[in-house]
């Protein structure tokens, strides 16, 4: 029971830890807006949290789309119809997510 309770133990801390890294997954400059939904190089559903820190989902995203996304020029503001997108450092394009 003892090695037990350590391995349930053990997978809290791996859990808890995940979740601190997906809520760290911010960059300073880039500042969300509370309330509104958004993209991470069109793949990541991503929530904005208190602070402007952007939580993303990290799904392992792959192909020519996400890579031009995720390579953007550093600061580039766009528009995607009624989307605005920012290209931010370490993250890639990060885009508003409205249903337009």
């Amino acid at each position: 029971f003892e090695d037990l309770k350590k391995l349930v133990k053990m997978k809290h801390q791996i859990v808890i830890f995940l979740v601190c890294a997906l809520v760290a997954t911010s960059v300073a400059e880039f500042k969300c807006e509370k309330g509104t939904p958004y993209k991470e190089n069109n793949c990541n559903s991503c929530n904005c949290l208190d602070g402007g820190l952007l939580a993303c989902t990290e799904i392992a995203c792959l192909g020519d789309e996400y890579q031009r996304s995720f390579n953007c020029v550093e600061g580039t503001v766009t528009q995607n119809n009624c989307n605005t997108c920012t290209c931010v450092e370490g993250q890639g394009t990060i885009c508003t997510n409205h249903k337009c």
